[in-house]
């Protein structure tokens, strides 16, 4: 997740690993809070691009850590609920290889 005051829309879409394949949602902090959710500033000291936020509930599992059941869970849940929020929200869509527009 990317704070939108540090660069547009397409120049998101633009980085990353695979360049131009990336869907591009529109989110307030207030509607993720609402989910019960907490947005944190991330505390890299250089990450790969500024203006980077971490939502700290939604996270993969440590190496060789355990989780339980409930835990899993309540965060595939929580990641279906910022999914449907971001399905509303959609800002870039990526062209298909197929368009040459």
């Amino acid at each position: 997740m990317y704070r939108e005051d540090f660069f547009s829309v397409s120049e998101l879409a633009m980085s990353g690993m695979k360049p131009g394949t990336y869907f591009v949602a529109r989110l307030k902090v207030s509607d993720i809070l609402a989910l019960g959710l907490s947005v944190l500033e991330d505390g890299k000291p250089e990450p790969e691009l500024p203006g980077h936020a971490l939502i700290p509930e939604i996270r993969r599992p440590r190496s060789g850590e355990v989780v339980g059941i409930e835990e899993k869970q309540k965060m595939k849940d929580l990641q279906g609920d910022l999914s449907d929020l971001a399905a509303k929200r959609i800002v870039h869509i990526p062209k298909s290889p197929s368009d040459t527009s």
